[in-house]
């Protein structure tokens, strides 16, 4: 049988791992959108909708 001291142990390191899921995945969806609003990775026909969120939500558009 588990100790209480084991047991909040490991119900502290696995809230703390899935705590933090969401802000890994976050990062990870930020810079995959930074990213493709640089390198205007979409298909030709929603380029404008493409700039348009780029512009809105404050992603540089252009490597310059």
């Amino acid at each position: 049988m588990p100790t209480p001291y084991k047991t909040v142990l490991s119900v502290a390191a696995t809230a703390a791992f899935f705590i933090g899921i969401p802000s890994v995945i976050g990062h990870l969806v930020e810079t995959a959108t930074a990213q493709q609003c640089l390198t205007h990775d979409w298909p030709e026909h929603l380029h404008q909708n493409h700039i348009n969120f780029c512009n809105d939500y404050g992603y540089p558009t252009d490597v310059n």
